[in-house]
């Protein structure tokens, strides 16, 4: 049946609403294995669920979460305060003389 199932799938461009339902149904699944009692007889499957739901579901999620966090970063540099500019300088010093003691 799997091997069927992956014939028809095999060449078909994906919609991101069959990504999104598959997510919800994978994600319902793991949960309704922690509430029954059975995640710890399936343990490896909901292991191996679990980091199926973590990867990206296509590029654009991956360039957007990059896009998120250069935005993050942006902000953090436009608002950091002199103190907080002299606090690294004294970390970064002191990281130096701590690698020429080793």
């Amino acid at each position: 049946m799997f091997q069927r199932r992956a014939q028809n799938l095999k060449g078909r461009k994906i919609g991101s609403a069959t990504l999104v339902n598959t997510y919800k149904a994978l994600s319902y699944l793991i949960n309704e294995l922690a509430k029954s009692g059975f995640l710890e007889i399936f343990l490896n499957s909901a292991i191996a669920l679990q980091i199926l739901l973590t990867v990206p579901m296509s590029v654009v999620t991956t360039e957007a979460f990059f896009s998120k966090l250069k935005i993050i970063k942006n902000y953090l540099k436009n608002t950091m305060t002199q103190t907080r500019s002299c606090s690294l300088a004294m970390i970064l010093k002191k990281k130096k003389r701590i690698g020429e003691q080793f």
